[in-house]
Formats: structure tokens, sequence, C-alpha cells
């Protein structure tokens, strides 16, 4: 390793990297291995030691598929379960907000046909839902539906008691007529 190195430093621009050296500053760059016909990462990393002010270094350098082994797994664990997590949180997010605007105010309207289907037919009951959407709309045209019903029912209710009064005047005029030929 360490010929490849020297190699390496004399094939790159060996100048930068002794100014860097002298400077006491850090160098990152990247080659390509003859040898071994990857791309190689080093970092060069300045350490000043004693008294004496000289500049000492220290430079690693890591093979391409080591350095991508070694955090490609887990990047894509957490990748993946970051992606997992977002998408268990917007599944948990729309279940709730369907339960909140979609399922309660359907639960009104199904008590409230569930009260005209087998109770005593309560018109006067109305289904409020201030969500300003189509379940909005449905409980508005609901109850003009069951005003709508409950005047039919009335219309229906005065007609058959006209009626009633109408075929009592019929019965008691028949029985005065049979009752003025049977004098006759």
């Amino acid at each position: 390793k360490n010929i490849r190195t020297i190699d390496f430093i004399q094939q790159f621009d060996a100048n930068k990297i002794a100014d860097a050296y002298k400077a006491g500053k850090s160098l990152n760059f990247e080659w390509f291995d003859g040898f071994s016909k990857k791309r190689i990462f080093s970092s060069m990393q300045p350490i000043s030691m004693g008294v004496t002010g000289e500049n000492w270094g220290s430079m690693i350098s890591v093979h391409e598929s080591v350095a991508y082994e070694e955090v490609g797994l887990p990047l894509v664990q957490k990748i993946s379960r970051i992606t997992l997590g977002m998408i268990l949180i917007v599944i948990i997010s729309v279940t709730i907000v369907a339960r909140i605007y979609i399922a309660k105010p359907l639960s009104r309207f199904v008590l409230a046909f569930k009260d005209i289907a087998e109770g005593e037919g309560d018109l006067t009951r109305e289904v409020t839902i201030k969500s300003g959407d189509e379940l909005q709309l449905l409980g508005e045209y609901f109850n003009a539906f069951t005003a709508k019903l409950k005047e039919i029912i009335i219309e229906l209710k005065t007609r058959s008691e006209q009626t009633h009064l109408v075929t009592e005047d019929i019965s008691e005029a028949s029985n005065a007529l049979g009752n003025s030929f049977g004098d006759q």
C-alpha cells in the first residue's frame, strides 16, 4: 500500500499535497487505483506535534466498494424505515380523517334513516353537518326531503279528514233520504 500511495502522490499533483501538508491543511481527494481498477477515497489530516512546529499528517485511503458496502446497507435500511414510517403515518392520518369527516357524519344519516324506517317516522328530526362539502349538501337535501315528506303527510292527513267529513255528510244524507223514502 505504501508503494501505491507513493505512486499516487507522484501521479497526482504532488505539489498540491505537499503544500497542504506544509500548511497544516486537510485535503480530501479521490483517485483511480490502476491495480484494482477502482476509485479510492483519500483524506489527509494534519497533526501538529511537539514544540518544534513540525507538521505531521495522517492519510487514510478506502476503496470505493468498501466505503459503499459499509455505508450502503445501513443507509438503505434507514431510508426503508423512514419510508415505512411515513407510509404508516399517512395511513393512520387518512384513517383518522376518514373517521372524523366521513364516518361520523354518515352515522348521523344512518341513525336518521333508521329512526324514520323503524321508529314512528319522526320527520321533525334534522341532520346537521357543518363540513362544507358533499356530506353537508347531503344533510341539507335529507332535511329538505324530510320537510317535503312532512308537508305531504300533513296534506294527506288534511284531505283524509276532509274525506271523512264528506263521507259522514253523505252517510247522513243517505240515511235521511232513506228515512224520507220509508216515510212515504
